[in-house]
């Protein structure tokens, strides 16, 4: 639950960039990233990893699947880019 709660919050906060800065209005979650990354407030390599986290979020959200161990692990190493964010 801490992975999904940072996750999360990092897509509250990108959220309240793309409004401050009038950026658009991103149909879905992961549109926030691009707009982001096109508007060069992120790299285009943190645009893919925070990508890569929503997908990861999803299947935590709606159990899309089962995680196992190991993909918890390898998920807690990649939330290493909400830090550098």
């Amino acid at each position: 639950m801490l992975i999904f709660s940072a996750i999360n919050r990092i897509i509250d906060l990108e959220d309240e960039i793309v409004k401050e800065k009038n950026l658009g209005y991103p149909l879905e979650i992961k549109e926030i990233f691009t707009l982001l990354s096109n508007n060069k407030i992120i790299s285009k390599e943190m645009e893919v990893k925070l990508k890569d986290l929503i997908i990861a979020r999803n299947k935590l959200a709606h159990r899309y699947g089962v995680l196992k161990k190991e993909e918890v692990f390898k998920l807690t190493k990649e939330t290493e880019v909400i830090k550098n964010f």
